[in-house]
């Protein structure tokens, strides 16, 4: 492309394909010139407009995002760069905030109606309506978007965004308590996810359903997928921890809360829950400074252990009551 550029500086096609490819290749800076150049041969044409808003959108620089849209909108002269314009407006609001929530509504509504059939556009709608705690519309959006990635069939679409698409639809019906929905959901994502990070995320989401619906064992086989996949994953050992801990599996248990401690040594909800569970097995020092732990991390666990069923055998020991005293006057 470079060489055609070289031959005939005039040669849209080549500016184009190049431009796509530096995109496609990370190369933002490089893509933007390139947009830039198309411009400049031909102000007239507004898909390049609201295509350099996307790299501005992507790489985070917002306004100069929205002043492109804003100029494919007003050259009026492609209803879909314009759809695609008002589409990418309304992702930058949804992107700057809460108190921009209404604006996105209504550019992504915009979008709408110039091209019903963008399942992109009922995709960020359906983040909009998540956001407002919305869940009903927010599910009817994500519900529209995949159908229509896969009324599509495209093998050229990129799919690196379809995962969510159902991974959404499934956390919407487990908010509303619709688990074999969200099982249904996440297995759809799991069916197209394609890199460790996505098995990872739906992986741990199917589990929490398993989990919710006390099928501990089924959890506990998709929590350690998550590890497979992904080990960096900080949630998934502490997930495994709780769902031992719920089959009275203290040993394992015990050993899992400990490797989320080793990847989050922040997380006070696992000292707190080794600190019942060594307190359960009468381990009083290994009990005590898990509970430590955990009221250095948040002052709410002091309190917690004073009322704790699972403390009632190490709290007539003196040095429970030296802890609790070493504690009572500290803000």
């Amino acid at each position: 492309y470079k060489k055609a550029i070289a031959l005939n500086g005039e040669d849209l096609n080549a500016f184009k394909y190049l431009c796509f490819l530096y995109k496609k290749m990370g190369g933002y800076e490089k893509a933007i010139i390139l947009g830039k150049q198309i411009i400049e041969k031909n102000h007239k044409i507004a898909f390049w407009r609201c295509y350099l808003g996307d790299i501005y959108r992507e790489t985070g620089r917002k306004n100069e995002a929205l002043d492109m849209y804003k100029k494919a909108i007003n050259l009026n002269n492609d209803k879909q760069a314009a759809a695609g314009a008002y589409k990418g407006m309304g992702i930058v609001y949804i992107q700057s905030g809460p108190e921009q929530l209404d604006r996105a509504l209504t550019y992504l509504n915009k979008a709408l109606l110039l091209n019903s059939e963008d399942p992109e556009v009922y995709l960020w709608l359906g983040k909009a309506y998540k956001n407002k705690k919305m869940p009903g519309k927010s599910r009817e959006m994500f519900e529209t978007a995949g159908k229509l990635y896969e009324d599509k069939n495209d093998p050229a679409m990129d799919e690196s965004e379809n995962w969510w698409v159902y991974n959404d639809i499934g956390y919407t019906f487990f908010s509303q308590g619709q688990l074999d929905k969200a099982i249904e959901n996440y297995k759809k994502g799991l069916s197209v996810a394609k890199d460790g990070r996505s098995f990872a995320f739906l992986h741990n989401n199917l589990g929490n359903v398993y989990f919710r619906k006390q099928m501990y064992s089924e959890a506990i086989e998709e929590y350690k997928k998550v590890i497979e996949v992904y080990p960096a994953d900080t949630d998934a050992s502490y997930n495994l921890g709780m769902a031992y801990y719920y089959k009275n599996m203290y040993d394992e248990s015990i050993f899992y809360f400990n490797k989320a401690i080793e990847k989050n040594p922040s997380n006070q909800l696992a000292y707190y829950r080794l600190a019942r569970l060594y307190s359960r097995k009468e381990d009083i020092e290994a009990a005590l400074s898990s509970l430590e732990n955990a009221i250095k991390l948040d002052r709410e666990y002091f309190y917690k252990a004073q009322r704790e069923k699972d403390f009632e055998k190490i709290r007539q020991d003196d040095k429970f009551t030296r802890m609790i005293d070493k504690y009572k006057n500290k803000p």
